[in-house]
């Protein structure tokens, strides 16, 4: 799935809502948004980080890390949010012949950029989080 912007269009973002805040991904050149599925089962890996939810399934690779994007970022939902949890999406994000899949509460689709936040471009997200997972090994 890559960002629909034909012809010279307007630049699109894939809008994600976490913690109630509402956060624009821009694909980068190596990073892309591969699939959006339903927040299922995982397996917890042992000696993570607490913003490292498990391990679920990957329909090209077998397996992928799944993030909570707002424990990652350090977000905390505002007063009266209610996350469910049977209502979470994995928004699966693709880099060569990787995967890592980002914990939000909903994925709101393409858009055009809103502006009211930088967006986060998905290179460099992918890079903090591997960074952070590197640290916690104490590599």
């Amino acid at each position: 799935m890559t960002a629909p912007a034909p012809g010279g269009a307007e630049p699109r973002v894939y809008r994600v809502e976490a913690a109630g805040r509402r956060l624009d991904l821009v694909p980068g050149l190596l990073v892309a948004v591969d699939w959006i599925v339903a927040h299922e089962e995982l397996t917890r890996a042992p000696e993570v980080p607490d913003w490292c939810v498990g391990l679920v399934p990957d329909r090209h690779h077998g397996v992928a890390a799944l993030v909570d994007l707002a424990a990652f970022l350090g977000l905390a939902p505002p007063p009266g949010h209610l996350t469910y949890r049977f209502l979470r999406r994995r928004v699966l994000l693709r880099r060569g012949r990787e995967s890592l899949g980002l914990l939000v509460d909903q994925g709101l689709g393409w858009q055009a950029p809103a502006f009211e936040a930088p967006p986060r471009r998905l290179d460099d997200l992918w890079e903090d989080i591997e960074t952070a997972f590197a640290q916690a090994r104490g590599v």
